[in-house]
């Protein structure tokens, strides 16, 4: 059994389904999500399905935002709260 991704977890981008997915970012620096993009899961939409997911650059400017479901993600790094 895999582990869950959450919100706040660190993922890569292993699969890009659809080739016009709706993306948003800074104005500058936005473009669309790659194969391999690390990012943060910002919102879930269905457990354990469906995530809104954010990649920054190194300066903390917004790549992209977008919908990714599950099989398009692979667990880099587990958030974990703390107390």
């Amino acid at each position: 059994m895999s582990t869950p991704i959450e919100e706040l977890d660190v993922v890569r981008v292993t699969m890009l389904s659809s080739s016009e997915r709706a993306y948003s970012g800074t104005e500058g620096v936005c473009r669309a999500p790659q194969l391999g993009d690390l990012a943060t899961v910002v919102h879930v939409l269905e457990p354990g399905q469906a995530f809104i997911v954010e990649a920054v650059n190194a300066e903390g400017y917004t790549l992209w935002v977008a919908d990714f479901m599950v099989e398009e993600l692979r667990l880099e790094v587990k958030h974990h709260a703390s107390a």
